[in-house]
């Protein structure tokens, strides 16, 4: 993650910390994968930045993203396997979400379905304007609450 990237995902941490202590969820950053080999370590390739449980026992994986592009969502920020995972924890009953910070003026955070950005992407879109995705805008200090209602 970028140094944007850095400090959202401090914020994320922070607050699924609360969250934990609460009893509201439990979400905990995914570490990326080191994979050791005849030229050193290397970062292997992710799932999704957090997973967790919710309330009830329901299964969550979340893609964090932080965004600096003023006018628009790059969909080059989230990776083909990272959209295949969300799919997937949609098929077998979970929660999967992409949630995105836009970190340029007016800051904002949008929690995003992954088949919303799947269906413009299929569109032959590499980008959206904020405006199509201003419906999923949350305020970040409401996030669990917004992932136990989903």
């Amino acid at each position: 993650m970028a140094n944007n990237g850095a400090i959202f995902e401090k914020k994320l941490n922070k607050l699924f910390l609360k969250a934990r202590l609460a009893g509201t969820a439990m979400v905990n950053k995914v570490p990326t994968p080191i994979m050791l080999t005849k030229n050193g370590l290397v970062a292997g390739t992710s799932t999704v930045d957090y997973t967790g449980l919710l309330p009830g026992g329901k299964f969550i994986a979340i893609e964090a993203k932080s965004s600096t592009i003023k006018t628009r969502l790059d969909f080059n920020l989230i990776q083909e396997h990272q959209l295949n995972y969300l799919t997937m924890v949609q098929k077998f009953g979970g929660v999967a979400l992409v949630l995105v910070e836009k970190n340029s003026e007016p800051r904002a955070c949008y929690l995003i379905p992954p088949e919303v950005i799947i269906n413009l992407m299929f569109d032959g879109k590499k980008s959206c304007k904020w405006a199509v995705v201003e419906p999923y805008k949350i305020d970040l200090a409401n996030l669990v609450e917004k992932l136990n209602e989903a």
